[in-house]
């Protein structure tokens, strides 16, 4: 179909897959990944291809982020973990958050199956780092660690929709959050 096609059929302008997102897009590409994971790496399992997936992928920090953000280089170059046997990894596990909406505060919950550094920051929906509520090692256990809806200047946050991501070494996640007036 030329892009004249789509203009007159769809209100379309310019490029048909400019949308490039969703899971018609997403699918093929990482169904490709993990092939060319395979073809690289024979004899993985579907979990341990996966788990490389995840493992090697880039954090997303605002979009509404269910995952990590595939990248096949690293996916490709960096060593495989033969052991792993699940994608997501159990050292680390990142809860979700209470009150979630919330107004004046929130509680962002994670476990940790061994001691680890860990950094765990709030980021606006543009991307940008808000606050930085924790950047160090912590011991084995249970963390909860509270957010008052402040920047790291000390202002109130405007109402609008945020994400705290976990790092650790080579595991990231995200929560999103959601800031009431």
């Amino acid at each position: 179909m030329s892009q004249v096609s789509y203009v007159l059929y769809f209100g379309w302008g310019g490029d048909p897959y400019m949308g490039c997102d969703g899971t018609s897009f997403s699918s093929p590409l990482v169904a490709s990944l993990a092939a060319l994971i395979r073809s690289k790496t024979p004899s993985l399992t579907p979990a341990q291809v996966a788990a490389q997936i995840v493992a090697t992928g880039d954090v997303v920090a605002f979009d509404q982020p269910i995952g990590p953000r595939i990248n096949a280089y690293r996916a490709l170059h960096d060593p495989v973990a033969l052991s792993v046997t699940d994608p997501t990894p159990a050292a680390i596990r990142l809860e979700g958050a209470w009150p979630n909406p919330f107004s004046a505060a929130t509680t962002v919950a994670f476990e940790l199956a061994a001691s680890a550094r860990v950094n765990l920051a709030i980021y606006g929906i543009d991307g940008r780092r808000v606050r930085l509520l924790v950047d160090a090692m912590l011991p084995a256990g249970r963390h909860a660690i509270r957010w008052d809806g402040l920047a790291n200047n000390g202002h109130r946050m405007p109402s609008g929709v945020y994400f705290a991501t976990l790092e650790s070494d080579r595991f990231q996640a995200t929560r999103k959050l959601v800031l009431t007036p």
